[in-house]
């Protein structure tokens, strides 16, 4: 009896403890604000800036604070599909890259994927709803920090998908 009481709580015990030990990435829900697969015509401020394709629109706003805790930033952009916020694409060639990773890495953890070779650098958190991907080109100090929401780009994928489809029955 003390026997299966004793691997009863071993059992407990373990299975907690990998619960706790496991990726705890906490995804945002939005960015500044804005919620990701809302459509842009509710956000304030926002212009078109480029067209990718039929479905795919780039989109700015004029009044951006392009400062990212307190780093200079390029340019943001929100790309849409179908009107509706799925990638949001933060770049910038005279922020500290690597303060801001380390302030990534606290607030979400450890990166679940990167490389790194001689000139560059990425890392990747990737949960259910939003993947968050951080490119440095350490030749360059370009760096880029792109957040997806992954339902909207699996939408898009099968989209782009089906479409390939037809285009090939056509011939």
């Amino acid at each position: 009896m003390n026997i299966k009481i004793i691997f009863i709580l071993l059992a407990v015990t373990f299975v907690s403890s990998n619960a706790f030990c496991a990726d705890t990435f906490k995804e945002p829900l939005d960015f500044r604000g804005i919620r990701f697969d809302s459509y842009y015509s509710v956000i304030k401020n926002i212009k078109h800036y480029s067209k990718v394709n039929e479905v795919i629109d780039i989109y700015v706003k004029d009044d951006e604070d392009l400062i990212i805790e307190h780093e200079p930033l390029d340019k943001i952009l929100y790309q849409t599909f179908r009107g509706r916020i799925y990638k949001i694409t933060v770049k910038g060639s005279k922020c500290s890259w690597n303060r801001l990773y380390t302030l990534l890495k606290g607030k979400y953890g450890a990166c679940q994927m990167h490389d790194e070779d001689f000139d560059n650098y990425s890392c990747i958190w990737n949960g259910k709803r939003i993947r968050i991907e951080l490119t440095i080109d350490y030749e360059t100090n370009f760096g880029s920090l792109v957040y997806t929401y992954n339902f909207t780009e699996k939408e898009y994928k099968r989209y782009e998908e089906n479409k390939n489809k037809k285009k090939n029955d056509s011939f």
